[in-house]
């Protein structure tokens, strides 16, 4: 899947959260949830509301800010984002224009049943919880910037956690996760047959959560994830923390997903693949700890997921030679003929798959080949590790480091 997110519906206010502090209690049996806490967000300045999304089949009971007059929650207005289709907008009315960089903490209490698209992501069920935002089980803004955040989590005693972060097992039935890098989502996965696996692998320590995946094939994920993060910071710089989270799911569908230093995987999909296959699947998502950042709902998420499948077809070239980085490529030739333009492609169109995850890889070699190796690595170094992700910031980049000539060729390529 690769999915990146965020990119906020168009509203008044540009606040962004800055830190979760969540109690979460999960019921599987029933398949509901309650939420008490906080979120903290830092004002711009001039904003007189705060919007956040929040799955349309909760209640909120309470909700409120200290200069907050009021809150509505309009059930009515879901899909105002295309990763979380349930999402509507609870809304909070400031009696003031917030000053700058004035932060303002927000009281929730909430709870129910989420009402979910059948993607098999999102699931909150008697053998299986996985939460994120695609169901937007807590109230989240967006593209409005990253967060911390610290869970307490309550579920039955039987049951096991893993999710994003640093995690803890408090007593039977609780867990403490805590993310302190900046992060852009809160997952949460449970089951009462979850393995987990710790591997050093390189210099980082791997854990793999499992169901089915068994021991062997738990270290052998961990040690090549731990080789495919080395390749990775050796081309793009340093990213992120010494540790990595692979969930491998409990569930039929949803393909896969990656948020910073965590990446979950569909078992039954990932079981399908081949050798070839599976590194190529498994360096995708990791790759995305480096591409990340921009807009998700639009042409420019080429720059996460063009950018990340070209990575795992550099390491698949590492890995696995030549030849099979060739066929890969005379792959997405064929099933590129006659593709639309990558500027300008609504991401909600049928061709996006093909234009963004094929399309833009072969954009990608084209720049390669005419740069060379060594000058093509220094751009992505720079491009990874510097803001904004944008597409204007790499045009200039690829002129920094090729010529003018070859950035009026991408843009022109862009565009066909």
């Amino acid at each position: 899947m690769g999915v990146r997110c965020l990119l906020l519906l168009a509203c008044a206010t540009a606040s962004a959260a800055t830190r979760y502090d969540l109690r979460v209690q999960l019921s599987p049996h029933d398949g509901s949830l309650q939420v008490q806490g906080a979120v903290e967000m830092a004002a711009t300045g001039g904003e007189r509301e705060a919007r956040f999304l929040i799955n349309r089949g909760l209640e909120v009971r309470s909700a409120s800010c200290p200069v907050c007059v009021n809150y509505a929650f309009d059930r009515s207005l879901r899909g105002q984002f295309l990763f979380a289709s349930e999402g509507a907008p609870l809304v909070f009315h400031f009696a003031r224009p917030l000053q700058k960089a004035e932060r303002v903490r927000f009281e929730f209490d909430y709870g129910g049943k989420l009402l979910v698209r059948p993607n098999n992501v999102d699931a909150l069920g008697p053998d299986w919880v996985e939460l994120a935002l695609y169901s937007a089980w807590f109230p989240f803004q967006p593209d409005r910037g990253r967060f911390t955040y610290k869970l307490a989590i309550g579920i039955e005693p039987s049951w096991s956690v893993s999710g994003a972060g640093r995690l803890g097992s408090v007593s039977p039935g609780r867990w403490l996760l805590e993310q302190d890098e900046p992060a852009t989502d809160i997952n949460i996965v449970a089951s009462k047959n979850l393995r987990s696996h710790r591997v050093e692998a390189g210099q980082r320590q791997i854990r793999v959560d499992e169901v089915t995946l068994g021991a062997d094939a738990a270290e052998r994920v961990a040690r090549e994830s731990g080789s495919l993060t080395q390749w990775f910071a050796a081309w793009f710089g340093p990213s992120g923390s010494g540790q990595l989270t692979i969930v491998y799911a409990d569930r039929a569908g949803g393909g896969g997903y990656s948020r910073n230093g965590f990446v979950c995987y569909e078992t039954a999909y990932m079981s399908k693949l081949s050798s070839q296959q599976a590194t190529r699947a498994l360096a995708h998502e990791i790759a995305h700890f480096w591409w990340t950042g921009a807009p998700v709902e639009n042409w420019e998420d080429w720059l996460n997921e063009s950018f990340a499948e070209y990575s795992a077809l550099m390491a698949l070239r590492k890995s696995h030679g030549n030849e099979s980085f060739e066929a890969e490529l005379a792959l997405f030739r064929e099933k590129t003929a006659g593709a639309p333009a990558i500027r300008g492609i609504p991401r909600h169109s049928p061709d996006a798959y093909r234009v963004l995850y094929m399309k833009g890889p072969l954009m990608l070699y084209r720049l390669e080949q005419a740069m060379g190796q060594q000058n093509f690595l220094k751009l992505l170094r720079v491009f990874a590790t510097g803001q904004p992700r944008s597409t204007n910031r790499l045009l200039a980049l690829v002129e920094r480091f090729g010529s003018r000539e070859l950035r009026d060729e991408l843009e022109t390529a862009l565009r066909r």
